[in-house]
């Protein structure tokens, strides 16, 4: 997977779990601060480790200054995680001191993002940058076997995101089947009104009576063999 793709699929994971704690700012977050802290501790391991060393190592001046803005702002992230790490869920300040973590996180995804990917794509070659994604993808899974975190690969969509989203499907789905439904007597309904209709009259001039007169033809054909077997069977009758 290409690197920056990569490192925007932890952003929305971990932006998924920033808005679970926004749900339940004032209530216990012990378990869902586990799960922010493994996220964040694995994702700054992978930039820190494969990511900002080859960009400050290929990058221009102006993307190695955002780089190191970053290693700065990830030390300041990784020393939050470490005193809330020794607190307690119920202490007062443990909501709090979250709350900075998730606003510094969501300020550094906003650099990253806005500038510093950017740059990447711009001095950093395709096939450098899919390299780098698949050094991310295996010092990810070594860091978190050692570290004991559960590998979750995919961004984790809520439970009423995704009834929401499977709610739309289904309405889509049935919208199509209706509309369907709807337009097969509507089209006959066209085809005997305004398509033939069309044709008989484009084809008057030109003997586009035919087919009518043919038909008249045909009936009466039929009605006068008719006609003329009943006089038979009367003839014989007699």
């Amino acid at each position: 997977m290409n690197a920056i793709d990569l490192l925007k699929e932890d952003h929305r994971r971990v932006e998924t779990l920033f808005a679970q704690f926004r749900e339940n700012e004032n209530g216990t977050n012990g378990a869902l601060f586990k799960k922010i802290r493994d996220e964040l501790l694995t994702h700054a391991h992978i930039e820190e480790k494969v990511f900002y060393p080859d960009l400050l190592k290929r990058g221009k001046k102006d993307l190695k200054a955002i780089v190191r803005e970053g290693l700065e702002e990830h030390g300041q992230v990784k020393k939050l995680l470490s005193e809330l790490d020794k607190m307690t869920p119920r202490n007062k300040a443990f909501n709090p001191k979250l709350k900075v973590v998730v606003e510094d996180v969501e300020h550094h995804v906003e650099e990253e993002e806005g500038d510093m990917f950017d740059m990447a794509e711009d001095q950093l070659t395709e096939s450098r940058l899919e390299t780098l994604g698949a050094e991310m993808e295996t010092e990810k899974a070594r860091f978190q076997k050692r570290m004991g975190i559960k590998p979750s690969r995919e961004p984790q969509i809520k439970k009423g995101v995704l009834d929401t989203v499977m709610e739309t499907t289904k309405d889509l789905v049935t919208g199509a089947f209706l509309a369907s439904d709807e337009s097969k007597p509507s089209a006959r309904k066209t085809g005997k009104g305004n398509g033939s209709g069309e044709k008989r009259s484009s084809g008057s001039g030109n003997g586009g009576g035919r087919s009518s007169r043919s038909s008249t033809g045909a009936k009466n054909q039929r009605s006068r063999t008719k006609a003329s077997s009943s006089a038979r069977g009367s003839a014989r009758g007699r």
